[in-house]
């Protein structure tokens, strides 16, 4: 939040997240996925610095889904510049980001439930639904693939609408 509040650009905002935990990081040899966004509905644009997270995606009412491409490795794997990017924000658009619990979510048999699966119930979903109603399916599929199998990882979801 301290970094947030002291710049508006989104990659200006991830290189000081990045050089304030270079160290903690490299202490610990953990990495971390970060994918910033700022919405900004009057020009009508997403303007966002994805370090690594895969899982971020603009879901168009047409139900096509556009990944947020990460512009740099997971935060530790590199001090390179960080490139700030701009995509459309139009009437009926809605932005999804998740973590990797929800694709890594494994059932009995050890099999992953996948990205694809979410990317098709995101595809699926209609301007209609509330973002409760598009979390709540979220985690039907999680229970219904992983059948009472006890979840390793968290289940996280941010979803934002921009109504027609």
């Amino acid at each position: 939040a301290i970094h947030v509040q002291a710049a508006f650009d989104p990659s200006i905002a991830v290189e000081a997240v990045q050089r304030s935990l270079a160290d903690e990081l490299a202490s610990t040899e953990m990495s971390l996925s970060l994918c910033y966004v700022v919405i900004d509905s009057r020009v009508g644009e997403i303007r966002f610095a994805n370090a690594g997270h895969p899982h971020a995606f603009r879901v168009g009412r047409d139900g096509d889904c556009t990944r947020l491409a990460a512009v740099a490795p997971p935060i530790v794997f590199s001090d390179a510049p960080v490139e700030e990017c701009v995509m459309t924000w139009r009437t009926g658009d809605r932005l999804v980001l998740f973590t990797d619990g929800l694709p890594d979510a494994l059932n009995s048999r050890d099999e992953r439930l996948g990205e694809a699966k979410i990317l098709e119930l995101l595809s699926k979903m209609r301007n209609d639904e509330s973002p409760d109603v598009i979390l709540g399916q979220l985690v039907q599929l999680v229970e219904r693939h992983v059948v009472g199998t006890p979840l390793r990882d968290d289940l996280a979801a941010v979803i934002v609408d921009r109504p027609a």
